[in-house]
């Protein structure tokens, strides 16, 4: 996490970061910030032991979904869940976290379409993939359970593993469904999901951009990024495009 504030020693108006963020303009805090402080959650994974993991991740994505140490249960319902046979993927990575021998890792596909989420746990030195998890394509039981796609995600590898150190999953902020549901609300797809790619804090606004899709995976809609700012009412939608026109910026 990622604290900045307007003037020198913390003071004045301040933001939250706990994701990347390509252009601080885009969220108001070009040439804004005096001051910085940063609150590291998770251990780093450097060098040679984030390879390790990686390289471990990469080998269970070739035999998924046929494995499922933890028993979690995740169904899919598109053919195209299961990566063609012999296909080396290079992964580019959302978060990585380590404690205590355990790993969460968020990753999509650089060169092939894919989304993975994996808990991986370090035995007699080798990493291995206990639980792994296609987040766009995953089947969610129901909308309501459902509609942070990626929170139901934590809480199900939580349940199925409570020894798992929570840090090492993303800190969801406390008003993130809150926040979705006014997004969804502007979203032209009955009964939409959503996953979650940015949410950045800022001192009252929240800037978000979610990927919409159907709670059976089949569907899969453009990203749409929204400004929303709170007031007495709750939260409320100020600025939307879709995922076309923040290509076009």
């Amino acid at each position: 996490t990622v604290e900045v504030w307007e003037k020198p020693h913390f003071e004045g108006q301040s933001a939250k970061f706990t994701s990347s963020v390509a252009d601080l303009r885009a969220v108001g805090w070009d040439k804004r910030i005096s001051s910085v402080r940063v609150a590291p959650v998770v251990e780093r994974s450097e060098g040679s032991e984030r390879e390790a993991i990686l390289a471990a991740l990469r080998d269970a994505i070739k035999r998924f979904p046929d494995e499922d140490p933890l028993g979690l249960g995740f169904r899919y319902q598109r053919p195209d869940v299961r990566l063609p046979a012999g296909l080396e993927i290079t992964l580019r990575v959302h978060h990585l976290g380590v404690q205590d021998g355990w790993a969460w890792v968020e990753a999509e596909g650089e060169d092939y379409v894919l989304e993975i989420a994996a808990l991986l746990r370090k035995e007699s030195g080798q990493w291995k993939v206990r639980g792994i998890v296609n987040p766009a394509y995953v089947v969610c039981p129901d909308e309501a359970t459902c509609l942070d796609v990626l929170a139901f995600l934590y809480r199900s590898f939580q349940a199925k593993a409570p020894q798992v150190p929570q840090q090492i999953f993303p800190e969801v902020h406390p008003e993130r469904e809150a926040v979705l549901r006014a997004v969804r609300g502007i979203i032209p797809v009955e009964g939409a999901v959503l996953l979650v790619r940015e949410f950045v804090m800022q001192s009252d606004r929240i800037r978000v951009t979610v990927h919409p899709r159907t709670p059976d995976g089949r569907g899969q809609f453009e990203p749409v990024t929204a400004v929303l700012q709170k007031d007495a009412k709750g939260w409320s939608v100020a600025e939307t495009h879709s995922g076309h026109e923040e290509d076009n910026e």
